[in-house]
């Protein structure tokens, strides 16, 4: 009465406590929470909770994404206190965009459902797993764009598959143009450059100071044949023994 506390400063626990008729009532409309363990399924490549899957589908700088069949049961995802996002109309979730998902891989997936349960999965020990759905996904990209490259003009209004691999100082950039998929080293790296490799493939050809190329059809089956989970690229620098070796990532028009 002498010191009112402010409305928007008083906590609602107190100012208006829910009696045990009402927390009766909430609890029948939100089932109680129970923890249920999640297993690896190693040849669909995702985690099964019983009617629930989740897969990755994608891990870049900028954003975690996740497909979860079916969506319509899961009332939430999160990664520790990052929320997880829900693309309307689709299976996949997905991280905020430009909210740096990389400090949180050692975080696991928290997957809420509508029926109480819940689940925790891992984040960082799957990282092979996303690169493989990323290598994936980029194969059949190049598949379907592969006789429309081949066949334009360079003017032609086409949508070039790339990908791109890079350290904190230099990047190299991959793209399917005019017949043939190049690789296209920053300035400041490219007369360091004396050999690269993808897939197990050396690189030899060689267009002057530009760039490295190989036709398009033949980086396809190369791509299509390979047993390896990522696009990895050894970039071999003069003066150094050992390689450095390079996870590719998709380039998107976002």
């Amino acid at each position: 009465m002498f010191w009112p506390i402010p409305e928007e400063k008083r906590l609602n626990v107190v100012d208006a406590p829910i009696s045990d008729l009402t927390l009766a009532l909430l609890k029948t409309l939100r089932p109680e929470k129970r923890k249920v363990e999640a297993q690896w399924d190693e040849t669909k490549r995702c985690w099964e909770v019983s009617d629930v899957t989740i897969q990755w589908t994608l891990r870049n700088r900028e954003k975690f994404m996740f497909s979860a069949v079916p969506s319509e049961v899961i009332r939430s995802m999160r990664i520790a206190v990052m929320p997880v996002l829900h693309r309307e109309d689709s299976t996949c979730w997905e991280t905020p965009k430009h909210s740096n998902p990389m400090p949180w891989e050692n975080f696991g997936l928290t997957v809420d459902l509508h029926d109480g349960r819940y689940f925790t999965v891992p984040i960082l020990e799957h990282i092979p797993t996303r690169k493989f759905y990323e290598r994936q996904r980029f194969a059949a990209l190049l598949k379907s764009a592969l006789p429309a490259v081949l066949a334009a003009e360079t003017d032609a209004e086409v949508g070039y598959p790339g990908m791109i691999w890079r350290t904190e100082e230099w990047e190299i950039l991959g793209i399917a143009l005019d017949g043939e998929f190049r690789f296209s080293p920053d300035d400041e790296i490219f007369e360091k450059i004396f050999k690269l490799r993808i897939l197990g493939h050396e690189l030899t050809d060689k267009v002057s100071n530009r760039y490295w190329k190989v036709p398009l059809e033949t980086f396809y089956s190369w791509l299509e044949s390979s047993t390896e989970e990522t696009v990895t690229l050894d970039v071999y620098l003069q003066g150094e023994k050992e390689p450095i070796s390079l996870d590719g990532e998709e380039v998107t028009e976002e």
